[in-house]
């Protein structure tokens, strides 16, 4: 299974399609560069880099698109994603992290993991508030 994704939100979304092969995926980014070329400044012929799928800065001012190639997912199962932004203090560390799972319960015991072992801001909100989507 493939992913589309870039570190700039395009529609609110930072992963943009999920397809089951490479080629499926670079037709679907085409098609939305041809239907977003009025709102984004796109050159299509650049090609898409792999990349890891996993965690980046929000500050970042990498508008590029990456794909990753997830071979544990099946995209005729419902896939479920998980995000978490992370913030420090200072605010200007932030971080966003992804998992995707097709098995959900597998996926929420990640994030709930993830929230004790990684958070700073564990004390601050129970965790059971953090998990609401």
């Amino acid at each position: 299974m493939y992913i589309l994704w870039s570190k700039q939100e395009y529609d609110y979304k930072y992963i943009l399609f999920i397809k089951p092969t490479l080629g499926e995926l670079k037709q679907a980014y085409i098609y939305f560069c041809e239907k977003n070329k009025e709102y984004y400044n796109f050159d299509i012929f650049d090609d898409i880099k792999e990349k890891k799928l996993d965690s980046f800065s929000l500050y970042s001012h990498d508008c590029n698109f990456y794909y990753s190639n997830i071979e544990e997912l099946n995209v005729n199962q419902p896939i479920y994603i998980f995000t978490f932004e992370e913030d420090e203090e200072a605010g200007y560390h932030n971080e966003i992290y992804f998992e995707l799972s097709n098995n959900k319960k597998e996926l929420i015991e990640r994030a709930t993991e993830y929230f004790i072992t990684e958070s700073k801001k564990t004390n601050k909100k129970p965790i059971k508030n953090k998990l609401t989507k």
